[in-house]
């Protein structure tokens, strides 16, 4: 049976932000998902990080670009994707855990093809719109 919800994490060399976005993603009250890791061969620690991730969690796969290129990262998640929905979380982002489960139900709910939730940006861990 397939995902509910694919979610595509492109990186490169995103080890400083990396952990906390694949924590976020993992932590998810939507559990019927797959996170396809799409690093362009990093060299910081990323890449071994997200092979470590992909051995404790079978919701995670890692996939390699041989492009460093933003585009082709997100179209090489695109062909692997096998869920109902897309969900795109950039690697030095990091997502409530209950979001994908919200965004879920209104797009099954409303019948709808395309949602899209808010964000806020942090400088010094404070909110800015």
């Amino acid at each position: 049976m397939n995902p509910k919800v694919s979610i595509i994490v492109p990186s490169l060399n995103s080890i400083d932000y990396i952990k906390e976005c694949i924590e976020s993603i993992l932590k998810q009250t939507l559990k019927d998902i797959e996170i396809l890791c799409v690093d362009a061969n990093s060299t910081d620690g990323t890449l071994e990080f997200l092979k470590e991730c992909e051995n404790k969690d079978k919701r995670l796969r890692v996939i390699i670009s041989d492009k460093k290129s933003y585009g082709y990262q997100i179209n090489l998640g695109i062909q692997e994707a096998k869920g109902e929905y897309l969900g795109i979380v950039e690697s030095d982002d990091y997502i409530k855990k209950n979001m994908y489960e919200k965004l879920y139900e209104v797009a099954k709910e409303q019948n709808c093809e395309v949602v899209k939730s808010d964000f806020y940006i942090l400088k010094d861990g404070n909110k800015e719109y």
